[in-house]
């Protein structure tokens, strides 16, 4: 089942895993363990490879508000 906004009105939190991580399906394992232990539920779980330029636009927001 897909996360549907409409459904819940929720506050939801957006991450993302570094791409030297995501080729250690171990590492995201434990990383996805860590979200779950800090007791958030993970509604959606989307894998897509990002273009440099959507990659670069990602980090720049980061760095603003991270």
């Amino acid at each position: 089942m897909l996360f549907d906004p409409k459904q819940e009105n929720l506050p939801y939190t957006f991450a993302l895993i570094k791409p030297d991580t995501t080729l250690k399906p171990n590492v995201v394992q434990e990383v996805v363990n860590k979200i779950e232990a800090a007791g958030l539920t993970i509604k959606n779980f989307v894998q897509r490879t990002l273009q440099r330029r959507s990659t670069q636009s990602v980090f720049q927001i980061i760095k603003v508000y991270g």
